[in-house]
């Protein structure tokens, strides 16, 4: 082909500079995120276990306390530990469905997603925390401190349990190992509560914030360990 033709099929098939193409390019990159954004996006993906336990636990409070059911407390005691293995089941669901590698080339990382999940929860179950504690002190005349620390250790137990449980192999195949330790902490409290309430009670009010706080911290190494070891579970 000579010079002359190679010329006339440039002018003739000669294709113009593209007009606004970096606003074009911008348009085609996804919208940036913000982090409550982000976190309103994880919600429907929580497990409804985690939603049901929490209705359970509000709802139970609300109906013990206007009937003046003197076994609420205990009620709430044995319900914790089992919100807090739903919620730590939320860990291995990518494992088990066999999405793992699926989640992990997404927009958001798994670190980030398990993290949003697990502070989405972590928020929704203090909150329950926070309106039950007064209405059952208010009702049955208990302190609100000694009540929450109550509540609350056999949840940080089972939290701190699980946590560990779900990060080792044994627990990865065995789906509902963090159940059976959460039903088996919930009889103990049901035991000790009926048992010798006023050494519960003395205990309590001696070493309980000790305790909480301890497991308080326990409970965050726990889920940074675990932040921290989301991708190895692939």
């Amino acid at each position: 082909m000579n010079k002359k033709l190679k010329e006339q099929l440039n002018i003739a098939f000669y294709a113009p500079e593209p007009v606004k193409k970096d606003a074009f390019i911008k348009k085609l990159r996804p919208r940036e995120i913000t982090t409550l954004e982000m976190l309103f996006q994880q919600v429907p993906y929580i497990r409804t276990a985690v939603w049901v336990f929490a209705v359970i636990i509000l709802t139970t409070a609300i109906v013990g306390a206007c009937s003046m059911n003197m076994n609420t407390e205990r009620i709430i005691e044995a319900l914790a530990p089992l919100a807090a293995a739903a919620a730590s089941l939320e860990i291995h669901r990518s494992h088990r469905y066999k999405m793992t590698e699926f989640e992990m080339v997404t927009r958001f990382s798994m670190k980030s997603v398990f993290y949003a999940r697990m502070l989405i929860i972590g928020l929704v179950y203090a909150a329950v925390f926070c309106i039950i504690a007064p209405v059952i002190s208010v009702r049955f005349g208990i302190g609100v401190t000694a009540l929450s620390v109550r509540i609350l250790i056999p949840y940080l137990v089972t939290t701190s349990l699980c946590l560990h449980l779900e990060r080792t192999k044994l627990g990865r195949t065995n789906t509902h190992l963090s159940a059976v330790v959460a039903s088996i902490i919930s009889i103990g409290i049901m035991w000790i509560s009926s048992y010798d309430m006023a050494f519960l009670t003395n205990f309590i009010a001696q070493w309980g914030l000790v305790i909480l706080i301890l497991l308080v911290i326990l409970a965050i190494f726990e889920n940074y360990k675990t932040i921290n070891m989301t991708e190895e579970f692939a």
